[in-house]
């Protein structure tokens, strides 16, 4: 996505939260390293060292917005949703036509219950890169919180299609939502 090398940390509801990685760099002290040493420690679980090495990364080249893009990342996995916001919104400033920090800022607007908000930022991402097949699904869940199921089908169909690997959780959505529409309406 966007020319970036990706790894992937799966967080508790099992959202994919993607880190933008770079080439990794001989010197230890350089911007890359702390970069990827920090992604390493997020892996890991090991937040606060993560946060750490993204900020030791800031501090040596104040405009890399791979470094807020994983803080932000990172942030988020912690439960810091207004800091997530915030480094995600940063790199935005920083790299406007990042498909992938409007993905993770839409990540966090959805966490802090900011559907609509979260629905824009997919809707951006998915603008900068249509072959997006995570902010397809995360949209959809989001449109079906609004109750808007119509295009909330359409889109986990357009992620179904992109085989996007959580098949089996946009299986489960499908049927909550199902039953919790059932149930509503026999109320």
């Amino acid at each position: 996505m966007q020319g970036l090398n990706q790894g992937l940390v799966n967080a508790s509801y099992n959202p994919n939260f993607i880190y933008a990685n770079t080439t990794l760099s001989r010197k230890q002290d350089s911007v890359e390293a702390y970069n990827n040493q920090g992604i390493n420690h997020a892996e890991n679980g090991h937040y606060d060292l993560a946060i750490a090495d993204f900020n030791k990364a800031i501090k040596l080249k104040p405009d890399y917005a791979l470094a807020y893009n994983n803080r932000g990342l990172t942030y988020l996995l912690k439960g810091e949703i207004d800091k997530a916001i915030r480094d995600c919104t940063k790199v935005i400033e920083l790299k406007p036509q990042l498909a992938l920090s409007y993905y993770n800022r839409g990540l966090a607007y959805a966490k802090k219950s900011q559907v609509e908000l979260a629905i824009a930022d997919y809707s951006k991402a998915i603008a900068l890169n249509p072959d997006f097949a995570e902010a397809y699904y995360y949209r959809g869940g989001a449109l079906l919180r609004l109750e808007k199921r119509e295009r909330a089908k359409l889109d986990l169909a357009i992620a179904r299609s992109m085989k996007y690997d959580s098949l089996i959780a946009l299986d489960k959505i499908l049927k909550d939502y199902d039953r919790a529409w059932k149930t509503l309406g026999n109320l």
